[in-house]
């Protein structure tokens, strides 16, 4: 408003005309999520220390335990527009869309706000941010962008944890009676009540969102959030359970074989039942209630006891967040990704194994032993973006979208997930049309409720070790430990199994490569909506570091057979119909291949082969214990030939498949 003075009768007195009306659009911040700003150290600016490029770039990140930074001189080098290789952009289109919005003066001025991760959100807000030479105050920074915006205001847009950056800026803005200084808030896959898959990242260095590859193991991922109370802040919340049924971990005795329960899974359901289903008993469980040890950085399968320190302060903000609302003046959106499959929990399983080993190490003597073991397995939910799930991400009472990711991700074949969503050209046009306050027209697949569950079916594949997996659709996009170019794909190391997932809009072609001599197992689940309708499973079979195996699928009804090329001459050495039960004989049968292909003498390799022979014989006949003691002659001769003949680590190989064999028996 505007002063004016007038006069009545010769006395002067203001008249209050009202301003012009404010044109232009505010000025935009953005707050990037966890993990995706830059980082590298004073010490060694040369050498970017994230995105990492091996792992000893996630070593120098580490933290004290109080969750300092172990290297004082890290600092940010901004915002991440691409990554490595062919993992895909994250912040680049979305960059160029703020450009343009410069270049054409449909704003003033945008700026990313890239902050060290690492941190808790509130203290990046309270405190300066690192840069290579200096640093940056956020309230500082955003008053100034505020100075020279068209409207006085700035519009925050932040995603993932970005957005409980944003929250905790807004807050620190009210303390100071700046709060005016803000108009809007939009929050982009937002965990804002954390999300299940956190606590598989904490527990046991599962990817959290960010895409691992070769130059960061779980050993690594674990050990770097094990300190980091950003992380923490991503475990489900109080909230969260209130709103949600689902148990966040189940435990399961039975073993593959049947074996005994892990005493460990045993002791875990005499203490929580069959599931962690309140915060009292999440808490209880990472914070080692039931007084076991932290395991060894390596031991990633036995699950971590987390720090006391961070978790009070993850408590805290945990009820912070909670409960948080915006001023009344700052208009907040949600946009939740919905449609892939996201981890909404995971599950405690015993598995069983046997271990062939030389004792005393080096000895040509072999002892063989079944091993019980712990392992987890995620369980999945369509409701969510891959990492965090819909009712988190929509959690507030407010102006709320939804991206139909599947449907999105088609057309243009790209396969936008939760840490690129800013890359979905419909999330870049809905932001447009929010940032000139124009959202009479929505995007294609944006929509202002949660879609209905997929009735289309979707694939879940599910290997575990020793044996890679890869999968090409029709146009030669890849997914695999590297890459995850298929449309609606996904890659995840979990425990010790590897899951794929895709959708059924393609004919792929599954390639599974050998990395040791041992067994593995194939299992598909055909899911729709979150149900699994069928499932086809091969079971421990017989595999060398040679071994290719592919087949071809679309759907369960449509694949191919198992094609198995044992020594890798590109020849097929046997073939598993669809929905056939693996055998003991077809295990023999591969036995028998990986026999003729080894380096030695011939009469012990007729002799070995005669013996597979007759024992395969016996089966037929139903003569099973002569079969078991016609493969431990088998053995017996492997022994003998232990570091003579045969290397010791062959021989050992050797015995470990002919004990899986003979527990089929």
């Amino acid at each position: 408003n505007t002063a004016v003075t007038s006069y009545f009768r010769g006395t002067p007195f203001p008249i209050v005309e009202p301003s012009p009306p404010v044109t232009g659009h505010s000025s935009v911040i953005f707050l990037p999520g966890l993990q995706a700003s830059r980082l590298a150290s004073r010490s060694n600016p040369s050498d970017r220390l994230w995105e990492p490029n091996a792992n000893n770039d996630v070593e120098a990140l580490y933290l004290n335990p109080d969750g300092t930074s172990i290297d004082p001189d890290i600092y940010t080098e901004g915002v991440i527009d691409e990554l490595l290789g062919s993992l895909g952009n994250i912040y680049k289109s979305f960059i160029t869309t703020m450009n343009g919005l410069v270049a054409d003066d449909t704003i003033n001025e945008w700026q990313a706000f890239p902050y060290d991760w690492r941190i808790d959100p509130r203290d990046v807000v309270a405190g300066n941010v690192a840069l290579q030479s200096d640093s940056y105050s956020m309230l500082t920074e955003l008053e100034r962008m505020a100075s020279s915006s068209a409207t006085g205001k700035v519009t925050l847009i932040a995603h993932s944890n970005g957005g409980l950056v944003a929250k905790a800026l807004i807050d620190e803005l009210k303390s100071q009676g700046k709060e005016n200084l803000v108009d809007q808030l939009i929050l982009v896959a937002v965990p804002q009540l954390g999300t299940p898959k956190a606590v598989s990242t904490l527990m046991h260095g599962d990817e959290i969102g960010f895409p691992q590859n070769q130059f960061m193991d779980a050993v690594h991922q674990r050990t770097l959030a094990e300190n980091m109370t950003s992380a923490y802040n991503m475990m489900p919340s109080n909230e969260y359970f209130a709103r949600v049924i689902d148990p966040i971990i189940e435990f399961d005795p039975s073993t593959n074989s049947g074996q005994a329960t892990p005493p460990e899974l045993a002791a875990w359901m005499g203490r929580y039942g069959y599931a962690i289903n309140t915060p009292a008993e999440l808490r209880d469980f990472v914070s080692g209630g039931d007084g076991r040890n932290e395991p060894a950085d390596i031991d990633v399968l036995t699950p971590n006891v987390l720090k006391q320190a961070q978790l009070t302060q993850s408590d805290s903000n945990h009820n912070y967040f909670d409960i948080w609302q915006a001023p009344e003046n700052i208009k907040v959106t949600q946009i939740v990704g919905w449609g892939l499959d996201t981890v909404s929990g995971f599950k405690y399983v015993g598995r069983d194994k046997k271990v062939c080993e030389a004792i005393p190490p080096g000895s040509p003597y072999i002892y063989c032993k079944t091993v019980t073991y712990l392992d987890h397995e995620p369980i999945f939910t369509e409701d969510g973006d891959e990492t965090v799930v819909t009712p988190s991400a929509g959690s507030m009472a407010t102006t709320t979208f939804y991206l139909d990711l599947p449907l999105s991700n088609k057309g243009p074949r790209v396969n936008r997930v939760h840490s690129s969503i800013m890359e979905s050209i419909s999330v870049r046009d809905l932001l447009g049309e929010i940032l000139i306050r124009s959202t009479s027209t929505l995007p294609s697949f944006i929509a202002t409720e949660e879609p209905t569950k997929n009735i289309l079916k979707k694939l879940r594949i599910r290997v575990l070790s020793p044996v890679s997996i890869s999968v090409t659709d029709s146009f030669g996009s890849q997914t695999d430990l590297i890459n995850e170019n298929i449309p609606n794909s996904y890659y995840l190391e979990f425990g010790e199994g590897k899951y794929v997932g895709l959708d059924t809009e393609d004919t792929y072609t599954l390639r599974l490569d050998g990395q040791d001599t041992g067994t593995f197992t194939l299992g598909i689940d055909e899911v729709s909506g979150d149900q699994v309708t069928d499932t086809l499973i091969y079971q421990d079979i017989p595999v060398t570091p040679d071994t290719i195996v592919t087949m071809t699928i679309g759907t369960l009804d449509t694949a191919s057979n198992l094609n198995i090329d044992i020594n890798g001459d590109g020849n097929v050495d046997q073939t598993l119909a669809p929905g056939t039960t693996v055998t003991t004989i077809d295990r023999l049968n591969t036995l028998k291949i990986i026999v003729s292909n080894l380096d030695l003498d011939n009469p012990n390799k007729k002799s070995m082969l005669a013996k597979i022979n007759d024992a395969i014989g016996l089966v037929k006949k139903g003569n099973l214990n002569g079969a078991e003691h016609k493969l431990g002659d088998l053995q017996n001769q492997l022994q003998a030939l232990s570091d003579k003949k045969l290397t010791i680590e062959q021989a050992t190989e050797l015995m470990q498949i002919i004990e899986t064999i003979k527990n089929t028996l």
